[in-house]
C-alpha cells in the first residue's frame, strides 16, 4: 500500500495524462533482472495499476489505470 500511496503521489504531480477527456494513458515500464522474486514483480505491477485517473466513457466518468504498463525481463 505504500508503493502504491506513492505512486500516485508522483503520478498526481507530474502524470501526463490526468485529464477525463484524455483518451492516453502514461506508461510504466516494469524492467527486472532474471533474479527479482516473482512475489515482488507482482507486488510492483499491483501498486502501479492501484492508481486510478479518470477517462469518459459515453455519457459517464470511469475511473480506470492511470498507466499503461508494459513489463520486460532480461
Amino acid at each position: 500500500p505504500d508503493l502504491a500511496d506513492k505512486v500516485a503521489s508522483e503520478w498526481a504531480t507530474t502524470g501526463t495524462h490526468r485529464d477525463a477527456s484524455d483518451r492516453k494513458f502514461d506508461q510504466a515500464v516494469l524492467h527486472t533482472g532474471n533474479e527479482m522474486p516473482y512475489a515482488s514483480i507482482v507486488a510492483v505491477m499491483d501498486a502501479l495499476l492501484q492508481v486510478k485517473r479518470p477517462i469518459e466513457v459515453g455519457q459517464k466518468i470511469e475511473q480506470v489505470s492511470a498507466f499503461n504498463l508494459t513489463f520486460a525481463m532480461n
